[in-house]
């Protein structure tokens, strides 16, 4: 059985959802399904090498690498990270994201930059329980 699955998602910053957007609701739509293909895309990359199902409970630490030293509050991206939550339990990586399977998101801030203008770096990391 495996004990985890990391894997890391570039996401752009003009394209991310955050809790301090007012966005009228077909962009925010587009853009959650967007973000929800993505976490789909790169858990099931992610998951190829690995025989069988995802875990049935889990706990998520999230870690943001950010294009710059620039001060942020990774609290804002809550909704982005719902996207690609949904997206990797739409992949397999675990049954559901309901309070009884998953611990999470932890979310952290890397020292190091991603390297990528307007291009944040997340680095996701399931840890079975």
């Amino acid at each position: 059985m495996r004990t985890s699955i990391v894997y890391q998602v570039p996401v752009d910053l003009r394209r991310a959802l955050t809790s301090n957007q007012r966005l009228c609701w077909q962009e925010r739509a587009r853009r959650t399904s967007d973000l929800r293909m993505t976490g789909v895309i790169y858990a099931r990359r992610a998951m190829v090498p690995l025989d069988g199902p995802g875990f049935t409970r889990a706990h998520l630490t999230v870690t943001f690498a950010w294009p710059d030293r620039r001060r942020r509050d990774p609290a804002n991206w809550h909704p982005t990270l719902k996207a690609l939550v949904d997206g990797s339990v739409d992949a397999g990586v675990l049954a559901d994201d309901d309070g009884t399977r998953l611990v999470g998101p932890d979310l952290r801030v890397s020292d190091e930059t991603s390297g990528r203008a307007r291009v944040a770096l997340l680095t996701f990391c399931w840890e079975g329980m």
